[in-house]
């Protein structure tokens, strides 16, 4: 995923499922400059930030 879809995810009003390397995710923040995001794990208090590329949107 871009950088900008990230941000697009974020700006929404809706609820949209992306993962990171197989794991669901929800996205805390990100900074655009360096292309990261900052994750948090769900279902754990876990957060970590990632390269945007690693992020997956997931599709029905």
């Amino acid at each position: 995923m871009d950088i900008e879809n990230v941000q697009r995810i974020m700006e929404s009003n809706g609820v949209i499922e992306v993962d990171y390397m197989g794991e669901s995710i929800w996205i805390q923040g990100y900074n655009k400059e360096d292309q990261t995001v900052e994750i948090g794990l769900i279902g754990s208090k876990e957060s970590k930030v990632v390269n945007a590329k690693h992020l997956t949107e997931v599709k029905d």
